[in-house]
């Protein structure tokens, strides 16, 4: 993972811990209020934390659920926001004896401060390609 002088390095790790951690609550925290969300498993865009919750409750509940980041590209706007793009993979189980199902992502974010702290306020994330174009 690229490392900044920022704290949008240190937002995308948080965000890797509460999702490991299956902590719904400090997943949802680390989003703008009005942040723009389009899950991985989504069907529709979410706007609303309320809306955030619900995807990560469902998304979190396999068991064992974790997430690595892999390759990552973060670009600076200035003194404004950080625009992230990279991938990630999910490991979780559909049962306490079933074997490990892994699942590769791509997700763009725009991660920003307001007030004060850095909040992810844009997130979209989508199925990997295996054999694009």
């Amino acid at each position: 993972m690229a490392i900044l002088d920022t704290g949008a390095d240190r937002l995308l790790q948080r965000w890797v811990e509460a999702v490991n951690h299956r902590d719904v609550t400090a997943v949802v925290a680390l989003y703008h209020p009005e942040a723009q969300f389009w899950g991985t498993l989504a069907g529709r865009l979410r706007s609303r934390p309320a809306d955030f919750k619900d995807y990560f409750s469902r998304f979190l509940s396999c068991d064992r659920m974790q997430v690595e980041l892999g390759d990552l590209q973060l670009w600076p706007q200035g003194d404004g926001p950080v625009l992230a793009a990279g991938e990630y993979r999910f490991v979780w189980q559909t049962g306490p004896r079933t074997a490990p199902v892994a699942a590769r992502a791509r997700f763009t974010m725009v991660l920003g401060q307001q007030d004060g702290r850095w909040q992810i306020l844009q997130h979209h994330s989508s199925e990997w390609v295996q054999d694009g174009i």
